[in-house]
């Protein structure tokens, strides 16, 4: 049997193998979404997807390793913040020619997933820089045209214009932000929902890491800060004494409404009418497991009304089926749908297809 090799220079090297399967890219499309805000976006597993059968082909190992890690714990339920350093190291296997680069992420979670976020973060940075994945809309500069674009204020800083992807300091003020709003119990999407009142964001920011450096340097601000908390109490309060109250957990059957959602109910038990949830892009346990790393109704707390901070488990069944299962359903604030009503609802409809099966 005649074996044959490659001469010397027929073998590519690792940087050419690199560059042959970069040009072989195009515009990835956003197939992820974020339920909280309703925006799509390119997921890890997306990336691996595309690259793996490219990168085998070619005869490369890639191998990542988390080289420095920093983790800051805030303080009662402010959450976890964590910042990683990695490396990630391309070896041809024909050549054994070993190519390294490094990266790094963000992370915050109010449990303890917030090194794997940053590490997700980091690895796809690194993919996208290298390999220039975009996940964009074709740029109009690239047919020779430049559009005008209106500045939705004034701005006096280019600061304002940059992001805080690979700015430190940028970095730092983002975890500052997150932690404000999380010891004060203020949503993103509120904060998202001023800043755009105020026109210091335009529509196309959809996260709080997407904020400009130069806005999130203002939010930091004393008086900012100040005036932020002062508008989520008033929207608290408007919350508390709205005509959408929880019912008192023993008002009489009598007069509870006979029809709710369109649907008459019985008198003979608080029976369920098979509650959807608001947003259908993600089943009700995957969205609990998401935030709160477990499937577990019962444990999700009620966060406004007359039953404020109790679990849904410690409800009496009156309240939780008789309005909060049946009746109360979960409304946007100025377009923008709020953390804990999402997840109240979703637990909700947990508890009602339990309920059903019964």
């Amino acid at each position: 049997m005649k074996t044959t090799t490659k001469a010397k220079d027929e073998v590519k090297s690792l940087r050419a193998k690199l560059v042959e399967i970069r040009a072989s890219l195009g515009k990835v499309e956003k197939t992820k979404r974020n339920p909280h805000f309703g925006y799509s976006y390119v997921g890890l597993e997306q990336l691996n997807a595309l690259l793996e059968p490219k990168l085998s082909e070619h005869n490369i190992w890639l191998d990542s390793s988390v080289t420095s890690e920093s983790v800051n714990y805030g303080e009662g339920k402010a959450g976890v913040f964590a910042s990683v350093h990695t490396a990630h190291t391309f070896r041809d296997c024909d050549s054994d020619e070993v190519i390294t680069v490094e990266s790094s992420g963000l992370g915050w979670d109010a449990g303890d997933k917030a090194t794997p976020k940053a590490i997700t973060a980091a690895v796809k940075s690194f993919l996208k820089a290298n390999f220039m994945i975009s996940d964009e809309a074709d740029d109009p500069e690239a047919h020779g045209e430049r559009p005008a674009v209106k500045p939705s204020h004034s701005r006096t800083k280019p600061y304002e214009e940059t992001t805080a992807e690979g700015d430190h300091k940028a970095s730092a003020d983002l975890l500052e932000v997150k932690a404000f709003l999380t010891e004060n119990k203020i949503p993103d999407a509120f904060l998202l929902t001023l800043l755009k009142e105020k026109k210091l964001i335009d529509d196309k920011i959809k996260t709080v890491p997407s904020i400009q450096p130069g806005i999130l340097r203002r939010v930091l601000g004393e008086k900012s800060k100040a005036n932020l908390i002062k508008a989520w109490a008033a929207q608290q309060a408007d919350e508390d004494s709205g005509s959408a109250n929880a019912p008192d957990p023993d008002w009489p059957e009598a007069k509870r409404p006979k029809k709710i959602n369109g649907e008459v109910r019985t008198n003979e038990g608080d029976q369920t009418q098979g509650r959807k949830p608001v947003m259908d892009d993600i089943t009700p346990e995957d969205y609990l497991m998401q935030e709160v790393g477990h499937k577990n109704w019962r444990k999700v707390k009620v966060h406004w009304g007359n039953d404020k901070g109790k679990t849904l488990g410690s409800l009496p069944a009156k309240s939780l089926v008789g309005y909060w299962i049946n009746k109360w359903q979960p409304k946007p604030y100025k377009g923008v749908w709020q953390d804990k009503d999402i997840l109240l609802d979703m637990a909700l409809c947990l508890a009602s297809a339990e309920m059903n099966n019964e």
